[in-house]
């Protein structure tokens, strides 16, 4: 009986552990099963970004992801309201890196239609025309599109699909046509060296609103989608396009004399301010007393209001007479991109001249910079061809130069950074056609096909050949 009591009791508790050992092996694979489905949680987030940063090429997605991280992308994909200051703390961005994070910004935050909108169709020929009447007719919903990114066809390119040549193409041709047929816009101011708004009466500031739009629009995409137009706006002009408060260092990049005086007037004891005997007014160019702001032309300036006399004074010498062309031209810009976007890097601490610099783009063509950052294909740099095709850039004017850029890449320049900044390397490839055949190129990509030409002349001739013909589509795909 002790045996088997024994036995009988012993059961009992072997029976008992039975649950626990089979869930051993379920305990076992816990582990495993956790770190799988992390790992399709981590696929899936990256996921959310690579399809946020696929307006990108895949250099640009790698500086990103590298620059910032990818659980920063992913929560400048999700959180949309994110604050400036957390933004601030959670990204340090080179100015390259938030050019480029400005236009992610841009793509993101873009109004997300039901029904895609379709392209600007315009006549090349003609465009500037055509761009103004679509603007003059279009709807809130074509409008909320035109912040999206830009989607535009010519009329005779009705086989081609827009991969991102043509609405560069679209940028820069429309800026060219709105400053030499409406020179009136834009004056020259800072030295000579940028644009600002002209001044002019309300009656034609409205006349001309639909190109102060157009431009301030053109200004926008420029930014945002990397494409650089060629033209130098004025600091303060960007200062307001772009929200940033005017201050005496802006108006210094203007009128250096100017700030230097405000500049004494505002750190003025309330004797010297005595002295001066000055009165909240300004004269304007024609010798007309005007109040500033809300006061009286005889109020007079103390140590308690000298401060906003000083921001008055600011904003009188830098907009009067401007005032509505600036609004036209602000309205404009706000098309092309949303206040907040911009905002948020500025925010970042984006100088303004970093901004300018991105509009305009680089001011020479260096051939030196062209060729080490241009790719082959079907070509070697040693070949006959590519070494007549660089000796011939390198005689050639900037004119020339820009020329060729616009006909391959539809930019008259690249970004301040030079070739290297290109979404698309500029390539040479070979073409397989006859000599018989002029140079083609593929504009979205930013190639040229160069036949084998079998002389140093025939290629040249070639070349200003396609160049000379590149308005009529015969030599471009």
């Amino acid at each position: 009986m002790g045996p088997s009591q024994s036995h009988a009791f012993t059961a009992p508790r072997s029976t008992a552990s039975l649950p626990w050992l089979c869930l051993c092996p379920l305990l076992a694979s816990l582990p495993i099963a956790i770190g799988i489905a992390a790992h399709e949680e981590a696929r899936r987030r990256l996921d959310r970004v690579s399809k946020a940063l696929q307006a990108f090429n895949k250099r640009d997605q790698r500086r990103i992801i590298k620059a910032i991280g990818p659980e920063t992308c992913l929560d400048m994909v999700e959180l949309k309201h994110k604050g400036e200051e957390d933004l601030e703390n959670a990204i340090p961005l080179s100015e390259n890196d938030a050019l480029l994070m400005c236009r992610w910004l841009a793509i993101r935050d873009a109004p997300k239609l039901r029904h895609p909108v379709p392209p600007l169709i315009l006549h090349q020929a003609r465009i500037l025309a055509d761009t103004l009447a679509e603007f003059s007719r279009a709807t809130y919903k074509s409008l909320l599109a035109l912040r999206s990114p830009l989607r535009v066809r010519f009329l005779a390119d009705y086989t081609v699909v827009d991969m991102g040549g043509v609405h560069k193409e679209f940028l820069t041709s429309v800026t060219a046509a709105l400053m030499s047929i409406t020179p009136e816009l834009l004056e020259t101011t800072q030295g000579q060296t940028a644009m600002t708004v002209s001044p002019m009466p309300t009656i034609l500031a409205e006349a001309l609103g639909g190109q102060l739009r157009l431009l301030g629009f053109c200004t926008a995409k420029a930014f945002v989608e990397r494409v650089p137009i060629g033209i130098c706006l004025s600091t303060p002009l960007l200062a307001i396009l772009v929200g940033r408060p005017l201050t005496i260092d802006i108006l210094a990049a203007q009128d250096s004399v100017m700030a230097h005086s405000l500049g004494a007037i505002q750190d003025m004891s309330a004797d010297d301010l005595e002295c001066m005997d000055l009165t909240m007014s300004a004269e304007t160019p024609r010798g007309v007393v005007v109040p500033l702001g809300q006061h009286s032309v005889d109020t007079p300036v103390t140590t308690s209001n000298v401060q906003e006399y000083v921001q008055l004074m600011i904003k009188h010498h830098l907009t009067f007479g401007r005032e509505h062309g600036i609004r036209e031209m602000t309205v404009g810009f706000r098309m092309g991109c949303d206040h907040h976007v911009v905002n948020r890097i500025v925010s970042l601490g984006l100088p303004l001249a970093t901004i300018q610099a991105a509009i305009r783009g680089a001011s020479t063509l260096d051939v030196d910079d062209w060729r080490e950052h241009t790719s082959y294909q079907g070509f070697e740099a040693t070949d006959e061809q590519v070494v007549w095709f660089w000796e011939w850039l390198s005689s050639s004017s900037q004119e020339t130069r820009r020329s060729l850029l616009m006909f391959v890449t539809g930019m008259w320049t690249v970004p301040r950074d030079g070739f290297a900044s290109l979404q698309s390397a500029f390539t040479i490839r070979m073409s397989y056609h006859s000599t018989d055949h002029l140079p083609v190129a593929h504009v979205c990509f930013n190639w040229l096909d160069l036949p084998r030409y079998e002389s140093k002349e025939a290629l040249q001739t070639a070349l200003q050949t396609a160049l000379t013909h590149k308005e009529d589509g015969l030599t471009r795909a």
